[in-house]
């Protein structure tokens, strides 16, 4: 009996272990997605509004824009006229990402 209830047991806490170890990979691969929308509207919607028309403070209508990839990346990170360099504070990924979405607003 005690033999059953130790199996029992040792069964149990490993079910346990690997609930949780499986629910840690799940929140850190939500975590690893990038919220395209959410950066956009953090670093770039107070001057070029969340639908990339604003044109405050001299901004640029996004959906108007015919730049390529990398003259739209060469602005991001290295900034032009008033707009600041995001080269530093935007990763990579992060720039690629928002890349693309300025691209969806185009006309």
């Amino acid at each position: 009996m005690v033999l059953k209830a130790v199996s029992l047991f040792f069964i149990a806490s490993i079910l346990l272990v690997s609930c949780s170890n499986q629910s840690e990979e799940l929140s850190d691969e939500a975590t690893e997605k990038i919220d395209v929308k959410y950066l956009f509207t953090l670093k770039c919607a107070s001057c070029h509004g969340s639908d990339g028309k604003l044109g405050a403070a001299g901004a640029k209508d996004l959906s108007s824009s015919i730049l390529t990839d990398i003259e739209l990346k060469k602005i991001l990170t290295e900034g032009k006229n008033g707009m600041p360099s995001f080269g530093s504070s935007l990763s990579l990924e992060e720039q690629n990402e928002i890349i693309k979405f300025v691209k969806t607003l185009r006309k």
